[in-house]
């Protein structure tokens, strides 16, 4: 490769890149997606989706697909005491339908919202779940939005390079596809909101996350490109 600067959108594609193809890690720019560390909190209540004090407020937000299963959590949400799970999608598995028919106290479909709105919930929430991908080269976009809300992050699942990330980052918890070790994390969530009294604290620290923001991540492109050219 004779290019100046490289951008790529994991840790773990700079290790393939060094790897396979022996390219220096200093040619490499990280360069993920992020969130707008601009965005102002909506303060208007919202009436129509409430989240309650007393319940372990579970909320996935997004798409699924045939390798983003939610079995096992459904498993778990159903066979924990105080807690309920949220999602926003604009088309539900079957088995989440059914899920949401069966036990509707314990999950609730609210379709798709708009993305503002989808921001504002994800704030509101105590705890926020991903679902891994299949490709352990990949960081979910999603990932980066739910950083962006300062909630906790369950993700569900270990194969994508999100789990480095969380972990890295103390934000949230990585958890396997397992309804019994799912149920075990939710039991210790609910129990931690409750000792708090006002939810289950914040996941990483404003300055941990910030880095991952649009502007912060195009201020460093542009450090880098600066750089490019000044050689």
């Amino acid at each position: 490769m004779q290019a100046d600067l490289v951008t790529v959108t994991s840790e773990r594609t700079i290790s393939v890149l060094e790897e396979r193809h022996g390219m220096r890690r200093e040619r490499m720019h990280l360069l993920t997606q992020g969130f707008d560390a601009g965005r102002q909190v909506e303060m208007v209540p919202d009436t129509e989706v409430e989240f309650e004090d007393d319940l372990l407020e579970l909320l996935y937000t997004g798409s699924f697909y045939s390798f983003r299963r939610i079995d096992a959590l459904l498993e778990a949400v159903v066979s924990t005491a105080g807690v309920r799970l949220t999602v926003a999608t604009i088309a539900p598995p079957e088995v989440l339908v059914e899920a949401s028919l069966n036990h509707p106290e314990k999950v609730r479909i609210i379709g798709f919202q708009p993305h503002d709105r989808a921001l504002d919930l994800q704030r509101r929430c105590d705890v926020l779940v991903n679902i891994a991908n299949d490709d352990p080269m990949q960081v979910p976009g999603k990932i980066y939005e739910y950083l962006g809300s300062g909630t906790r992050i369950l993700h569900v699942g270990g194969v994508d390079g999100a789990t480095d990330l969380i972990t890295r980052l103390g934000a949230g918890v990585c958890e396997r596809d397992d309804a019994v070790a799912l149920a075990a994390k939710l039991r210790e969530f609910r129990d931690d909101k409750l000792q708090r009294s006002s939810g289950t604290g914040r996941s990483a620290s404003v300055e941990t996350i910030a880095r991952y923001s649009w502007q912060a991540l195009a201020a460093s492109l542009d450090d880098r490109m600066q750089a490019v050219i000044r050689r």
